[in-house]
């Protein structure tokens, strides 16, 4: 079942029979005013260095005993073989429960965007997936969607990675990211809620660093209720703020393994 170009009318893909998933040859895109369901059991494979770009209505249906696929048909798979699902600032949904995507640059990417979610996940989430393998797990520039229940690991760079962006990130398992980065790194005008997560396992639990160092630029994000441990240097790291000695961080009642700075 090859797939390529763009997706121009709403389209539902189906698991088929055993060992026929949908196999993405050329850069797919999803367009504005189309939209792609996936039901339980879909896989997509991508051979090559190829994109699924959302600008419609990405909807991932899976479920914990039959989740949706998205991973590299290459015979050794790797960090980086094709390039994630990109959302770009079109997009009008996007919807992904018990997904696993794997092998990817970014397992998922999101542009700037106004769409949110209050926690239905009925307009713009990631809930209940598995994000493992990829170069970054999560990458938020400019978009804020409900981030719970996934587990998002071995990610080689960081696991969840964030610019003037502020999601709900709750609930989460972020481990064994990489080893010199971080498991959510916080940047420019961020302002996440960051609760209930177990995050352990890279160099930072959750790193916090305005590249640009301006008052415009501070991110502010709310950390409670996390149980941070066993990340090689610091569990809650913050540096580079134009004004450090004026900053409160509101990062209360979370269980801390090391340290933070």
């Amino acid at each position: 079942r090859s797939q390529g170009g763009t997706i121009t009318q709403d389209t539902v893909w189906t698991p088929g029979s055993p060992n026929d998933p949908y196999v993405v040859n050329a850069n797919l895109t999803i367009a504005n005013g189309a939209s792609l369901i996936l039901l339980p059991g879909a896989e997509v494979h991508f051979p090559a260095d190829y994109t699924l770009q959302v600008d419609g209505e990405l909807i991932v249906l899976g479920s914990a005993a039959s989740p949706v696929v998205f991973t590299s048909s290459r015979a050794s798979p790797a960090v980086n073989n094709w390039q994630g699902i990109y959302v770009s600032s079109t997009a009008t949904r996007v919807v992904i429960e018990y997904a696993e995507i794997r092998y990817a640059d970014r397992g998922i990417e999101f542009a700037a965007t106004s769409l949110t979610d209050t926690g239905a996940c009925d307009t713009f989430c990631v809930r209940n997936s598995l994000i493992e393998n990829n170069r970054y797990g999560l990458y938020l520039t400019g978009a804020s969607p409900w981030i719970e229940a996934n587990t998002v690991q071995n990610s080689t760079w960081d696991g969840i990675w964030l610019a003037t962006s502020s999601p709900e990130i709750r609930d989460n398992t972020i481990q064994n990211n990489g080893s010199n980065y971080a498991g959510i790194r916080v940047g420019n005008a961020s302002h996440p809620i960051v609760t209930g997560n177990v995050i352990t396992g890279q160099r930072y639990g959750i790193y916090i660093y305005p590249a640009k160092r301006s008052a415009s630029n501070k991110p502010a994000p709310v950390i409670n209720n996390n149980g941070l441990y066993c990340n090689s240097s610091y569990d809650v790291y913050a540096y580079n703020y134009f004004d450090a000695a004026t900053i409160t961080l509101d990062a209360t009642v979370n269980s801390l393994g090391t340290t933070y700075r």
